[in-house]
Formats: structure tokens, sequence, C-alpha cells
């Protein structure tokens, strides 16, 4: 399930995300990341507190947007990432890629 927040602005879109993500709910991430992008919302943070496995179409997503947003002045940022995520990111050695935060207050104050 994907849920999108703006509780902070209209700067700094949150994506909420809970349960498994891969094939599936991949698709309607990427469909709402991207959808957001043409919007002209360029500081998307994804929460992946309520996630219960991160499969390998979740980093592809993940990536496919940082290359989009980056091609626009924005950014984004991820929020609780599992740590079964953390080592698929060290293994395909891109970790140092990712702006991963454990606390939403430091992620948004650091767009």
């Amino acid at each position: 399930m994907v849920v999108e927040d703006s509780k902070y602005n209209e700067n700094v879109k949150v994506i909420r995300i809970s349960g498994r993500l891969d094939a599936q709910p991949s698709e309607e991430l990427e469909k709402a990341i991207f959808k957001l992008i043409d919007e002209g919302k360029v500081n998307i943070l994804i929460d992946l507190k309520d996630v219960t496995y991160l499969g390998s179409s979740g980093i592809r997503i993940f990536l496919g947007a940082m290359v989009k947003l980056y091609k626009v002045g924005g950014k984004l940022k991820i929020l609780n990432m599992p740590s079964t995520g953390i080592k698929i990111l060290k293994a395909m050695e891109i970790f140092d890629r990712f702006d991963i935060y454990r606390s939403e207050k430091a992620a948004v104050k650091n767009f």
C-alpha cells in the first residue's frame, strides 16, 4: 500500500509504504513517484517503516526515481530502510548513492 502525505509543506512529499515491496506494489509505487515528479514535486521522502519485505524491484524503483529527480534538480530520501535493504545496497555497492535516514525530522530538514 502506498500513501502520499503532505504534512510538511508542498515542497516535501512523503510516501509511506506498508506491506511487501516486491513486483506488484513496486509498480504502484513507481506510478505514484513519477506522477509527483511530473507534477513538479521534486523533494520526495519514502518511508519504509511498515515494509515487511523489500525486494530488488523496490530498489530498482528507487534508482529510477533518483535518476529522474536528478534531471529536474530534485532529491529522493529514504526513511527507515530495513536492514535487508541496506544489505542489498551494500552488496550491489550502491549504498553510498542513497540518502538514508532514521529520523523523519532530520530527513525533511536536509532537503
